[in-house]
């Protein structure tokens, strides 16, 4: 099974590398995303 990062999932991935311990609520105003998305 393969998975393909996305823009979103790059995105992510970059809030994460600055900050590792941004919550799931901040990822999903920064991203434009429901929480259970982000999640």
């Amino acid at each position: 099974m393969q998975h393909h990062i996305d823009d979103i999932d790059h995105k992510i991935m970059q809030l994460l590398q600055y900050e590792a311990r941004i919550s799931i609520s901040q990822i999903s105003k920064e991203i434009s995303m429901s929480q259970p998305s982000v999640k």
